[in-house]
């Protein structure tokens, strides 16, 4: 027997997690401004040259999320979704944004999902993951063209994780260096009433090197401890098999092996979690003397599904 959901919306709540968690929270003044050091910006009071915030808007097209019974990543490095019964499963991808403070649905359609004991959560997406936010700084930063206290991301605007050229002819995840500013800035800089922001795109193709010492796997396959079980990335090509190049990869595999299996029966309800704390990086730096305001860095994602039962009043 398998449960077939009509409602035709998966529930999302709010879940993004920084990959680094060595990154620190933005200070702010009692205004809510940023503290950037009075050297020209060159550094953020205790936090580098970047922090972490929540951003005010955070798009992901999804590809598939689903449960497995088994891992569903095989020794060879490749997907293997045979154990996998899928809530979302569409070759084109959904865009979804996700902002603070919301609750929103996905589109799944209707789905299948066997009774059963799963082990798995796993969910592949774009890598290529798009922001639009604005800050407030407590000094004026210079963006692409213009200067000032306000600054925000750039409409269609591509960076990727490293900060590398990525001239990726195999779909339009073209990146764009970032450092040498003020020419590659992704952001621009003016008064709050200025401030016009659109989605600029961060493309994920490495997971902890750079481009030029390739690792598909994030932190060489080991997985990352999460609150609810292990995670493990790979950065995926068109065709869903594992990327062999920062320059090939157009997905995200994601995977959570649970701490504690999850057991679906025919009456399960389904409800994923997305978190956006700490999930945009603003990126600062100085050329000439002049603090520049850099991009809005995206952070991978997880997620947290739980799968409950309905009360006995419903």
């Amino acid at each position: 027997m398998t449960i077939r959901i009509t409602t035709t919306l998966l529930l999302l709540i709010l879940a993004i997690l920084m990959a680094n968690p060595a990154q620190a929270a933005c200070t702010r003044d009692a205004a809510g401004a940023i503290i950037t050091d009075a050297d020209g910006g060159n550094n953020m009071t205790s936090a580098g040259d970047q922090c972490s915030e929540i951003p005010d808007n955070y798009l992901i097209k999804f590809f598939k999320m689903g449960i497995c019974t088994a891992d569903p990543m095989n020794a060879a490095g490749n997907p293997n979704f045979s154990s996998c019964s899928f809530m979302l499963d569409n070759p084109d991808g959904i865009d979804h944004v996700i902002k603070m403070p919301n609750e929103g649905s996905l589109p799944t359609g209707d789905f299948d999902i066997p009774p059963g004991t799963y082990t798995h959560m796993v969910g592949v997406m774009s890598n290529r993951f798009g922001i639009k936010h604005t800050e407030t700084f407590t000094e004026a930063l210079r963006g692409l063209t213009g200067t000032g206290t306000t600054c925000w991301s750039i409409a269609d605007k591509v960076t990727n994780y490293t900060n590398e050229t990525v001239n990726n002819t195999t779909n339009t995840h073209d990146a764009t260096a970032t450092d040498n500013a003020p020419s590659t800035n992704v952001l621009e800089c003016g008064t709050a009433a200025d401030a016009d922001p659109g989605f600029s795109y961060e493309v994920i193709n490495v997971f902890s090197n750079a481009c030029s010492n390739w690792d598909g796997y994030w932190n060489s396959g080991t997985g990352r401890t999460m609150s609810n079980g292990t995670a493990e990335g790979k950065i995926l090509k068109t065709d869903e098999t594992a990327a062999t190049a920062c320059t090939d990869g157009t997905k995200m595999l994601w995977v959570v092996e649970w701490t504690n299996q999850k057991v679906v029966t025919k009456s399960s309800q389904f409800s994923l979690e997305f978190k956006l704390t700490d999930s945009v990086s603003v990126d600062l730096g100085t050329a000439g003397g002049v603090g520049q305001a850099v991009k809005m860095g995206a952070d991978p994602v997880t997620s947290i599904l739980e799968v409950t039962e309905p009360s006995l009043d419903q």
